[in-house]
């Protein structure tokens, strides 16, 4: 039970960090273009 209980805190967190890193890599992107478009 408690193995299990740890396994799903892990996933959790694993999936917690990805979707923080896709959204990091979104806001990049959309930074990037914003500041590119201004550029021109």
């Amino acid at each position: 039970m408690t193995k299990l209980r740890s396994l799903v805190r892990c996933l959790v967190t694993c999936g917690l960090g990805v979707l923080l890193v896709l959204l990091a890599v979104r806001f990049g992107e959309a930074l990037w273009r914003a500041v590119s478009s201004v550029g021109r």
